[in-house]
């Protein structure tokens, strides 16, 4: 492995805090068959008849469920609707296509497939934006220790918006956190967030004692739909819409695992800056940082970078930037 490689393998393992792997309770027993799908969805007597992308079903508490979600946007959203009809992606693309320009969620889908043989840092890491600025990201892997929530109170304290961020939550995470989850929800119910809720594994394993490519989302005999499915319904039961992106615990992965998440409309978000290891953001970077007790130099790190473009920012000239913004 190279030096720099297993080097970035080693600090996000430190980072992460992980505690030994064992069994995590089912986090929403009343979603029941919950399963990928690919298919249309309109909703009736929708005034602008708006198509999205049918991703996930399952039945909960007798009513057929649909997480559904926006290529123009990137939004998703869950709502009451039996599984349409299923199509491939060249039929569903097709559709989204028909005015000659491709949907932004397309272009990130094409983007993260051409990362797919990295084994570090697949997927979206930086993108040309419209305008100036960074996506947040705040990985929240297993840990024992609470959450900094300064951090967040930091960077929206005297926002007139809701500040975009990507929380990568891993089940572990969230199953061992439920007072600093519901802080974080509270946050995003009161308008002071703009959340894109990420999975970052439900037990993000780690063995420190195995090479990178046998552990995290490598480990062997890993259910990795399991990884997956669990923590987007523990975040459906929570009353949040699980994101259309998906971030590899370590950053580490396969194209097997990429081609696979593709396949269930995810697409992997990768990192241009982890600022902990002194990588210097540039516009248009995805920036990484681990709020869960772990990370505090990052952390002020962030913080930095916030006052040193808190007169930009209020100018307009710079940007937390959000899904949109794809």
């Amino acid at each position: 492995m190279p030096i720099f490689l297993a080097l970035a393998v080693w600090i996000g393992a430190a980072l992460c805090g992980q505690t030994p792997r064992g069994d995590i309770s089912s986090p929403a027993p009343l979603l029941i068959d919950y399963r990928p799908i690919l298919g249309l969805f309109r909703a009736e007597g929708s005034p602008d008849g708006r198509t999205e992308i049918a991703l996930r079903s399952w039945t909960e508490a007798g009513r057929s469920r649909l997480l559904l979600a926006d290529p123009a946007t990137l939004h998703t959203r869950v709502t009451d609707g039996a599984a349409p009809p299923s199509l491939s992606w060249v039929d569903v693309e097709k559709v989204f296509s028909a005015n000659g320009s491709r949907a932004p969620y397309f272009r990130l889908r094409d983007a993260a497939r051409a990362t797919r043989e990295k084994t570090a840092n697949s997927g979206v890491a930086s993108w040309r934006a419209a305008q100036r600025g960074v996506w947040l990201s705040v990985d929240l892997c297993p840990s024992k220790k609470p959450l900094d929530r300064w951090i967040f109170t930091e960077l929206t304290g005297d926002r007139r918006s809701p500040l975009p961020v990507f929380l990568d939550v891993s089940g572990r995470w969230i199953a061992d956190h439920g007072d600093d989850f519901a802080w974080l929800i509270a946050l995003e119910s009161a308008g002071h967030m703009d959340v894109a809720w990420v999975g970052h594994g439900e037990e993000h394993p780690y063995d420190p004692r195995v090479p990178y490519t046998r552990t995290f989302d490598l480990t062997p005999g890993l259910d990795f739909s399991a990884e997956v499915f669990k923590t987007e319904k523990r975040l459906i039961a929570a009353g949040r819409s699980p994101s259309v992106w998906y971030r590899f615990p370590g950053l580490i992965s396969s194209p097997a695992l990429v081609d696979t998440l593709l396949s269930w409309g995810l697409i992997p978000l990768g990192s241009g800056a982890w600022l902990n290891k002194n990588e210097s953001p540039r516009d248009g970077d995805v920036v990484l940082v681990h709020a869960n007790g772990n990370e505090e130099r990052g952390l002020r790190l962030l913080e930095r970078l916030a006052k040193d473009r808190r007169e930009a920012l209020a100018a307009g000239r710079w940007s937390w930037l959000g899904q949109s913004d794809f």
